[in-house]
C-alpha cells in the first residue's frame, strides 16, 4: 500500500523560487536556499510556538509579518526575509 504523496507547493523567498512539499516549514524552506533566518524559539522536535518572533518574514500579500517557523509553505506563497518591515521588526 502506497501513500498519496504530497502536494507540491512552488514559492518565491527573496526572489528565489523553489519547490517543496506542500506544509514544509518556511523556515526550513528557507535554508534549503541557504538563506538564513534568525530563530531563538524553533526547535525541529517541537511543535512551533513563535513566541520570540524573531523569524517574522514579509509576505507578497497581507498585511502583518508571518513567523517563518510557524508556517507551512503552500503554493503561491512568496516572501521576504530581508526587506524594511522586517528590519524594523
Amino acid at each position: 500500500m502506497t501513500g498519496t504523496p504530497a502536494a507540491a507547493a512552488h514559492i518565491t523567498i527573496d526572489g528565489q523560487a523553489l519547490e517543496v512539499p506542500e506544509g514544509t516549514p518556511l523556515l526550513q524552506a528557507a535554508a534549503t536556499l541557504g538563506i538564513e533566518i534568525p530563530t531563538l524559539c524553533y526547535h525541529p522536535n517541537l511543535t512551533p510556538n513563535a513566541i520570540c518572533r524573531l523569524c517574522v518574514v514579509e509576505p507578497s500579500r497581507g498585511r502583518t509579518l508571518i513567523p517563518a517557523c510557524a508556517v507551512g509553505c503552500f503554493d503561491g506563497l512568496q516572501v521576504s526575509t530581508d526587506s524594511p518591515r522586517v528590519q524594523r521588526a
